[in-house]
């Protein structure tokens, strides 16, 4: 099971945190991945890589200098509602944090495309830091409605 806690600091002190996050990746130990390191393809870009035939390149974390943070758990699904042929999640996180579209037009969008994929839940961050101001919104795709926002 894949797991992340995030927790909002409403009023961090001026050295203080103002985003914890803890990120459990429940995955298949043969799956060949990399490692958190900046992106040689991108290096605004920190977080691990799947290195999967067919998946390379995608993530299930990573956060770009600007202050994106994208965030994916799969949902665990019986073996039989799982399509090998749907859209790999993992680029899901890269595309966010490379858009420009704020994080509750990338998630409206990536609702009208939600049965492209297996089950999965994606968060989406964005963090101001200086002005003291993390916003972040979720959606899945196995759940009725749209994009959801949180307040800290």
């Amino acid at each position: 099971m894949c797991l992340l806690f995030v927790y909002i600091n409403p009023d961090p002190e001026d050295d203080g945190f103002s985003l914890v996050l803890v990120n459990v990746r429940d995955e298949f130990f043969h799956r060949p991945t990399k490692p958190a390191s900046f992106w040689e393809d991108d290096p605004n870009i920190i977080g691990g890589r799947d290195q999967e035939k067919g998946r390379e390149g995608g993530t299930w974390m990573a956060a770009s200098k600007n202050g994106r943070i994208a965030a994916l758990l799969n949902i665990l699904q019986p073996a039989n509602l799982m399509d090998p042929t749907k859209r790999g999640r993992g680029f899901l996180v890269v595309d966010f944090i490379k858009s420009a579209a704020d994080r509750n037009t990338y998630l409206t969008k990536l609702m009208k495309e939600k049965d492209e994929f297996n089950g999965f839940l994606f968060i989406a961050i964005e963090a101001k830091p200086c002005q003291k101001e993390i916003s972040m919104s979720y959606y899945s795709n196995l759940q009725e409605g749209g994009p959801v926002k949180t307040e800290p």
